[in-house]
């Protein structure tokens, strides 16, 4: 199934979105009981959103792109503003539809 997009809508950007962020680096193994500590808060949209003029968040459905780490039901951060390059993961308009591919060169996205 083609991964499409089903909802468009603008991130709200008007109050942070803090998060805690431990001071220590987390480990693959096992953690150290001593490690559990919060260092500082983390504002989420000034880490994804770099252009808020440009931004929006769109909902993800279908499962044409799980190889890219892209599932039905993701939300995804989209800026209009980022010029396409080849390979990269994009949000295009195909036969008038929203769709989530991997552009190449010549200027068309492709279906993997």
């Amino acid at each position: 199934m083609e991964l499409r997009i089903t909802v468009i809508c603008r991130p709200e950007l008007s109050t942070a979105l803090a998060l805690w962020l431990f001071l220590c680096r987390v480990p693959a193994g096992f953690p150290s009981p001593a490690d559990d500590y919060l260092d500082e808060l983390l504002d989420l949209n000034e880490k994804l959103i770099t252009n808020k003029s440009a931004t929006f968040l769109a909902r993800a459905e279908g499962n044409s792109m799980q190889g890219a780490g892209i599932f039905s039901g993701d939300l995804l951060i989209v800026d209009r503003s980022l010029k396409p390059t080849a390979g990269k993961v994009v949000v295009a308009s195909l036969d008038g539809e929203l769709v989530v591919k991997r552009w190449r060169i010549g200027g068309r996205p492709w279906i993997p």
